[in-house]
Formats: structure tokens, sequence, C-alpha cells
């Protein structure tokens, strides 16, 4: 029987998108990505078919036809309560935009391709869930038209890594003139906090279960070389890698488990070309 999918859970559902609300209020979008910066990232939409994995409450699709032009979207995702949500906004678009919206409920780790179907497959912070990602990076080539381009965001490595996430503070030393070995003396000044990651089990690839929004949620842990490698050995040519922080608007309550923005990334998004020859 199939794990049922957490989003699927009322309590959690209702929390989520009390912190999409806050996302779409500051202008964000997918680990706090702009509109404006996929514009900047990604090709040009107009006309083309797009494959939208993990498509939850339908934002990229949503603006891929609205903003950008696409002449066909389709959704898909796990979670019967993400797409009610999709098809819900959808709903409010005239006859011609929602006509080329499609959503449907779909199990990402048995997906089956329609070969060389799509210009582009994107897809927002899901392949974090998936336990067969080689299986999905074939079945996402095989969808692509020859040219066709595959961009996704995932959790960084680095923060899906330990088995805990704790972030460590403590006084950070400085050294002076007087005292190279970084101790302290009388004429140093008081220093600031100093924050660090604590960093374990990276090597580990696997499931991770972490207390998110009042729920255990399990996600996967992929190594980096394991992302890039999956898309070359498939076929795929890497064109395009980026990595930022977690957004810190100073409105939510600090957690434990956070990556600070000046300790190290909490996002990346890898671009793939597939092949022409």
């Amino acid at each position: 029987m199939a794990q049922r999918n957490i989003y699927d859970n009322p309590s959690f559902f209702s929390a989520y998108r009390g912190l999409k609300d806050g996302d779409t209020k500051q202008g964000t979008v997918g680990g706090g990505l702009t509109h404006d910066d996929l514009t900047r990232i990604l090709p040009p939409l107009k006309d083309t078919s797009i494959l939208d994995l993990g498509c939850g409450d339908g934002w990229f699709s949503y603006w891929a036809v609205t903003c950008g032009g696409a002449a066909k979207v389709k959704g898909l995702d796990s979670s019967i309560l993400q797409i009610r949500a999709a098809q819900s906004t959808a709903a409010r678009l005239g006859d011609d935009q929602a006509n080329r919206l499609t959503y449907q409920i779909a199990d990402l780790n048995t997906l089956t391709p329609v070969k060389n179907t799509y210009h582009i497959v994107f897809s927002s912070l899901t392949l974090h869930y998936l336990r067969d990602l080689k299986g999905l990076m074939e079945s996402i080539f095989a969808s692509l038209k020859p040219g066709g381009m595959f961009y996704f965001t995932v959790e960084h490595p680095i923060y899906t890594a330990p088995t805990h996430r704790e972030v460590c503070t403590h006084p950070a030393t400085t050294k002076t003139a007087k005292d190279g070995e970084g101790r302290h003396d009388a004429e140093t000044a008081a220093p600031a906090a100093d924050a660090h990651w604590r960093l374990n089990g990276y090597w580990d690839q696997g499931p991770r279960t972490h207390y998110w929004l009042g729920h255990e949620v399990e996600k996967q842990h992929w190594k980096m070389e394991t992302y890039v490698n999956s898309l070359v050995g498939t076929g795929f040519e890497l064109v395009y890698m980026h990595e930022w922080p977690r957004v810190d608007d100073g409105k939510h309550k600090a957690e434990s488990w956070w990556l600070p923005t000046e300790v190290g990334p909490t996002y990346l998004m890898l671009g793939a070309r597939k092949r022409e020859d």
C-alpha cells in the first residue's frame, strides 16, 4: 500500500498553507526565489509545453501560463489536497488560460513517461521526497523533446544530511597581536556569537525524519554528486547551478534546525539540457 502523503494530513496542510501565504505576501516562491528570478533563469516559456513535477498548489503552472505564455502545462502531485488547491486556483481563470492547465494525481516514484512531449520539465522542492532518483531522471529525460530543459530545486545536501539538525552557537574568538592563539584578553572587545551547522551523515544517503510544522516528515538525503551524476548518467548536459540560503523575513520564530543565512546554503537549483544528438 502506498504511503500517505504528509500533505494530505489536514493539520499539516493547514500549517503549510499558512507558510505559503507568508511567502506570497513577501513575493517569494519555491524556497525564496521570486518570479523575477525564474524569468532570469528559465528559458522563454511562451508557446511551450511544460511538465510541472510535484506541482503542489500549482503556483508554477499558474505563473507559467498567466505570465509566461506557456501553451500547455501539466502539473503532477501525489497529494490530493494539493491538486484540489491547484484546480481551485485555475478555476478562477478565463477559459483560454484555464484550458491550458491540467492537474493530475500521480506517484512520481513510479512515473511513466510520455516520450518526446515537453519543452521544459520543472520541479520545485520535490525530488528530496523521492526514493528512486535515477528512475525519475530517466522518465524526465524520455519525456523531454530533444534540446528540452529540466530545472529543479531541492533542499541543499548540506541541509538534508544531518540526522539531527542543530545550529551550535558559541562566542567567537578574536585574534589579537597580544594573543595569537585566539584567547581573549582585557584589550579584546566582547566578540559576537559564532554560529556553526552541525554537519554529519553526509555520506549516508537515504531517509531522514525531521519535525516540521508540528509533524514528523520524511525526506531523502542525496549527495551533491548523486544529483549531478544522475543527470549526466541519464544523458543530460548540466548547464546551470545555483545555491542560496533560507530567506529570513524576521517574521517567523527562529528554530534550532534552521540553517542560518550566514552559515551556508539551504537550497540548490540545477538546470540540464537533453542533448539533441
